[in-house]
């Protein structure tokens, strides 16, 4: 995830836990957690 100005969005280590979190999410709110997560991506300029 990378601006157009070349710099990052989310820190690595922010993604590990964003991914690790949903992974190890109850699976009825997995589809929940990742629309949390793509609108903060989103909004995150």
């Amino acid at each position: 995830m990378v601006r157009v100005n070349g710099s990052k969005r989310l820190a690595d280590n922010a993604l590990v836990a964003l991914t690790q979190m949903i992974a190890e999410s109850k699976s009825e709110e997995k589809e929940m957690m990742v629309k949390v997560i793509v609108n903060l991506i989103n909004t995150n300029n």
